[in-house]
């Protein structure tokens, strides 16, 4: 996979969200305190590909706990928000817009951990959203030599999910401000800035759609998709 990157933006992490409330409260059937957490995944971490890194998460939570570790992956970004939201999942790998909108539906959800840089601190503990489009189409996309978003403007445009940190609110954000919009609202389906809005529901299903040719532009970030193929500024 080779492709243009357009726009890059730089970020902090979040990390593991934690649904307190859930954490404590009993069984009803029992009365006793379920010896089970169930952790719930975005869909970008669901992917087969990410196997490892869950199950060492998992193992991890397993000798801080002492508790069996039930591991629920997801398709969609929102069920993974519900799930830690309403306490079906205690605990819940989490971007920064997803834990603010678990957040705002159950005060409970509270970060518990983040993570840090190759430094093993805050400082470097970022990633980046890319807004791209295919190498061989990249040229329209100059204005004076120089690779500009003005010319997104009535595309087909593929986001990850409307509750996607780098898949939607940071990509719209500088899209926003690129074209002094009111609102993103007017950069989902059913406004009038795009042609057509997709959403991959994964950072790797944002990707597929510009692959395949169903969007003109696609954002998503770095982290899921540079073991998959090559990016070029």
């Amino acid at each position: 996979m080779s492709m243009l990157r357009k726009s890059v933006m730089a970020m902090g992490l979040l990390g593991v969200a934690l649904s307190l409330s859930a954490c404590g409260s009993p069984v009803a059937s029992t009365g006793k305190k379920s010896n089970t957490l169930n952790v719930v995944f975005l869909p970008s971490d669901s992917a087969k590909e990410e196997d490892a890194a869950r199950k060492a998460l998992t193992q991890e939570i397993h000798k801080a706990t002492g508790k069996k570790v039930n591991v629920e992956t997801t398709t969609d970004y929102n069920v993974a928000i519900q799930a830690i939201a309403t306490g079906k999942a205690q605990i819940g790998l989490m971007g920064p817009d997803g834990y603010v909108q678990a957040h705002k539906q159950s005060k409970t959800v509270v970060p518990m951990v983040t993570y840090s840089g190759k430094s093993g601190t805050l400082k470097d503990a970022y990633y980046h959203s890319y807004i791209m489009v295919p190498k061989a189409q990249a040229a329209k996309y100059k204005v004076n030599g120089k690779y500009s978003l003005k010319n997104i403007k009535g595309k087909r445009m593929s986001f990850v999910s409307n509750t996607s940190t780098s898949g939607f609110a940071i990509p719209a954000g500088a899209i926003k401000k690129a074209f002094n919009l009111k609102s993103t609202d007017d950069l989902s389906s059913g406004g009038k800035f795009f042609s057509k809005v997709l959403y991959g529901q994964s950072h790797q299903g944002s990707a597929v759609n510009l692959l395949k040719g169903d969007a003109d532009v696609a954002a998503f970030d770095d982290m899921d998709l540079t073991q998959y193929g090559k990016f070029q500024n």
